[in-house]
């Protein structure tokens, strides 16, 4: 067993495409040395790395040859291999010529004609030299370019290729590039100058690869490099006191490493005057433009800032001469990066915050969908709207939302969009307005990600109403999400929606927002994901899961009334009144039905549900209530009338099941005041021995109208009230499935 090493030499990549195309290349290597026989024990040794110069695959162990192997080739029909005496046919003799065999050597199994291959070993470096160049064609990249006639693609021109067995290199031609061992490292000349030299490095063997890079200053392993790097920087702040501001805590080390080869951290400053600038600006202007990483003592940002830089192979400057450049030409070009952005903020907080709302009538929100002033009026409508539902002044809420763009008409948000909001919070603050109308401004935006936090109060009237535009605009101008694309942020905005509203708990539904049919579709879609998702969070057992179907039923549910809240008793029915009195379709009200409608409602019903699964009879449940809705939907409208006549009935079964409906719609109406949702739904699934009794000894399809129309009335009601907590036929027949998820 020897190591293999194949190095991919280019120009600079790009920091943030690095992650994807080392990912990329080891699943393009798993894939190759799988299908090497005798290489397969390697594919979990798989080392993928790289730096901004090259990208690096490498395997401790892989055998020198390929192990021996045999196959059995299937081929056509016996019968049509041979004919009647024995003798081979051309469909035969064409078949072992294809593998150079006598016919004579064909095997028959399973009435087919069989070819038995040997495949002897192979050369390991014979193997490699043939499928290593389909292997680099099979990074992907965002982005690539071609530099030259050969055709190859790649994310930057590729300038060497190392490719080692052991000690012996593996030769082969990828376009105009011929592979060997010599490997190359950027340096420098000795008095400083900036010019990009490549020093050529030969590698004698595999294993040997790291450490001869090491040796020239390389740390070509990434993951080296973050540890470099992480140690550096805690080393730093032991020694000043200071702490690092990390824009990302998991990935703001990650992303500095695949900017450099050889990290060095420097300690820097900024003039102080600047501090004067809101600390966010500050901060991204830093991150974003340089990739400094900012500081700060006791919370407070300081003038100073950590460079990572790069101490390139051959300069022999000393240490002291090197950070001085380093910090000479950072601390220039960061104090002109600064210089812009004190000029920014110093123009934009000169004008009063509501003097630029109008400006906005001139900012085109979608070309389809007007401008960004006509989508701030229905933002400042719908909060006025639905504020009172969470509690908070109509008034306060209009005149948050009113405010809540105007800083997209700032200098400095032009500059730096990802800070709208947060500019427009510091000029208000500035300018002395209302400080939660400020927190608003910038918090509308939220909730950003799963693990961000959810606004309240004002802040969260404002993010629902944006959000809930932004979702009716968009479809309105038929501009849905379609796969992967989603460039407006549809799907955040909705699960921003559902994340507000159940942390909010406010007395407003889903259809008080949107109206759009296709909205409704959406946000219903996202909203089963969600819970399922996040059921534990959600209240759901601790470490148990919810399955969708059963979501999915409660979703289709028509509640009568919510069965949450103090003293509410809103009524939530979705049937029209006029249904209730004339008999409904039966059967299908489950597939309009908004029993999501109200997000707190649909929690505390699902939470119910997601009990059912646990019993014993579940599977009998639900093919039990699933026959009731199935007899209602083939036979569509139910006359309603009088509703259900006890005098008609003459069955023990069908007198026993009314007993105990009525009992049941009784109990859950008293535990529905109470809001006693498990209790509720326990007693509806308690008639299922009552319905199976009714099913086995009653027909509902009597010779008597009258009598057949009667127990049609009794399934109606009893569907009915099934439909107050789930739609039991939106659950698979296969329950035994659901119950064990």
């Amino acid at each position: 067993m020897v190591a293999f090493l194949l190095e991919i030499g280019c120009e600079e990549i790009p920091a943030a495409f690095l992650p994807g195309g080392r990912a990329s290349l080891k699943a393009a290597a798993r894939d190759l040395f799988s299908d090497i026989p005798g290489a397969e024990p390697a594919v979990d040794a798989i080392r993928v790395t790289g730096s901004p110069r090259r990208l690096v695959l490498f395997l401790p162990e892989l055998p020198l040859e390929t192990e021996a192997r045999s196959e059995s080739v299937k081929g056509p029909p016996e019968r049509v291999a041979f004919d009647s005496d024995g003798n081979p046919t051309k469909a035969a003799i064409g078949f072992a010529r294809r593998f150079g065999l006598e016919p004579s050597a064909l095997e028959v199994e399973g009435g087919y004609c069989r070819a038995r291959i040997t495949h002897p070993a192979r050369p390991m470096v014979e193997v490699l030299r043939e499928r290593i160049p389909a292997l680099i064609d099979a990074v992907s990249w965002p982005k690539s370019m071609r530099w030259d006639d050969s055709g190859k693609r790649f994310v930057r021109p590729v300038r060497w290729i190392v490719a080692l067995l052991g000690t012996e290199p593996i030769v082969f031609r990828w376009g105009r590039i011929e592979s060997g061992r010599t490997t190359r490292v950027r340096r420098i000349k000795n008095n400083g100058a900036s010019e990009d030299l490549l020093e050529e490095i030969v590698v004698s063997s595999a294993g040997g690869y790291f450490d001869v890079l090491r040796g020239a200053g390389v740390k070509a392993d990434h993951e080296e490099r973050i540890a470099s790097i992480e140690k550096a920087v805690s080393e730093k702040e032991a020694e000043t006191g200071f702490k690092v501001v990390r824009m990302d805590e998991e990935t703001t080390t990650a992303y500095l490493a695949d900017h450099v080869e050889a990290p060095r951290v420097i300690e820097a400053e900024f003039d102080q005057a600047y501090l004067s600038v809101p600390r966010d600006v500050l901060e991204l202007t830093m991150w974003r433009h340089q990739k400094y990483l900012p500081l700060e003592r006791h919370g407070v940002l300081v003038n100073k800032f950590l460079v990572v830089a790069d101490r390139t192979f051959g300069d022999r400057r000393s240490d002291e001469v090197f950070c001085a450049n380093v910090v000479s030409g950072n601390r220039r070009v960061l104090s002109a990066r600064l210089a812009d952005a004190k000029y920014f903020w110093e123009e934009d907080v000169k004008r009063p915050l509501r003097e630029r709302v109008p400006d906005l009538d001139r900012v085109t929100f979608q070309k389809d969908a007007g401008s960004m002033g006509e989508r701030v009026e229905r933002i400042r409508r719908l909060a006025e709207r639905i504020a009172p539902g969470f509690g908070v002044d109509a008034a306060k809420a209009s005149e948050a939302a009113f405010l809540a763009k105007a800083d997209l008409t700032t200098k400095m948000v032009f500059e730096f969009p990802e800070l709208q909001g947060v500019v427009g919070r510091r000029i208000a603050e500035e300018q002395g307005m209302d400080a939660e109308i400020a927190a608003a401004i910038e918090e509308h935006y939220g909730p950003l990600g799963n693990d961000t936090q959810v606004p309240r109060g004002l802040s969260a009237v404002v993010a629902v109403a944006d959000k809930a535009d932004l979702l009716e605009t968009i479809f309105g101008v038929g501009l849905e999400p379609t796969g992967s694309a989603d460039p407006f942020g549809l799907r955040r905005a909705a699960i921003g929606i559902i994340r507000i509203l159940f942390a909010e708990e406010p007395n407003l539904r889903f259809s008080e927002l949107v109206s759009l049919p296709s909205v409704k579709r959406f946000l219903r879609a996202r909203l089963l994901h969600y819970v399922v998702e996040h059921w534990e969070e959600l209240g759901g057992e601790k470490g148990g899961t919810l399955n969708i179907e059963i979501a999915d039923a409660v979703a289709s549910a028509v509640p009568r009334h919510s069965v949450v809240g103090v003293g509410e008793s809103r009524k939530t029915d979705t049937v029209p009144e006029e249904e209730e009195e004339e008999g409904g379709e039966i059967g299908t009200a489950g597939e309009e039905g908004k029993g999501w409608d109200d997000p707190r409602d649909f929690l505390a019903r699902l939470r119910a549900a997601s009990r059912l699964p646990k019993r014993d009879d579940f599977e009998d449940l639900v093919v039990s209530f699933r026959r009731v809705a199935n007899i209602l939907r083939k036979e569509g409208r139910v006359p309603r009338g009088e509703g259900v006549d006890e005098n008609l009935m003459s069955e023990p079964a069908e007198k026993a099941l009314w007993k105990r409906f009525r009992e049941a719609e009784r109990f859950v109406e008293e535990r529905l005041e109470r809001r006693d949702v498990d209790r509720a739904l326990d007693a509806v699934a308690d008639l299922r021995p009552a319905v199976d009794e009714f099913f086995d000894k009653v027909l509902v399809n009597a010779e008597d109208s009258a009598v057949k129309t009667n127990r049609k009335r009794l399934l109606d009601d009893l569907n009915r009230l099934f439909l107050r907590f789930m739609d039991f036929s939106r659950i698979p027949s296969n329950a035994k499935d659901v119950s064990n998820a």
